[in-house]
């Protein structure tokens, strides 16, 4: 009996192992690639606006305003995210900034935090602006 308990139980994981093999890095649809960089800089900085949205629905940076919405996302495992951008402008806006954003509910409890270095990107605005920020939501 004992022998066939051993038989049964690669029989019996293969299928969970594989699942979880499908849930990392062979799906497509997982997390963005990281936007970091090594060498973030403040100089020739003289503004910092929060926009919201993703620019792959809407390239148009919107700066944010009190009241305003932030847009919500769900990730591949169901994660809950709030996407939003940085743009800085100045005289030479860096190529690199380091950020820290921390997203707060209505009674002033934090919800969600990303900090870090990330590339800015030149746009259209006569600023750099980064990529969309994809804050998870905690709790």
């Amino acid at each position: 009996m004992t022998h066939r308990c051993w038989w049964l139980a690669p029989i019996v994981l293969a299928p969970l192992a594989s699942c979880f093999g499908m849930c990392g890095p062979m799906n497509n649809n997982g997390p963005p690639d990281p936007d970091s960089c090594a060498a973030p800089s403040t100089s020739g900085i003289d503004a910092v606006e929060i926009g919201l949205g993703n620019p792959l629905d809407d390239p148009v940076f919107r700066v944010a305003h009190d009241g305003d919405v932030l847009a919500r996302t769900f990730g591949g495992q169901g994660t809950e995210m709030g996407v939003l951008r940085l743009r800085v402008r100045g005289p030479d806006p860096p190529a690199c900034i380091d950020q820290s954003i921390e997203i707060s509910d209505g009674e002033g409890r934090r919800i969600g935090r990303n900090a870090g270095p990330l590339k800015t990107y030149l746009d259209a605005g006569g600023g750099r602006s980064t990529k969309p920020i994809y804050v998870v939501f905690e709790g």
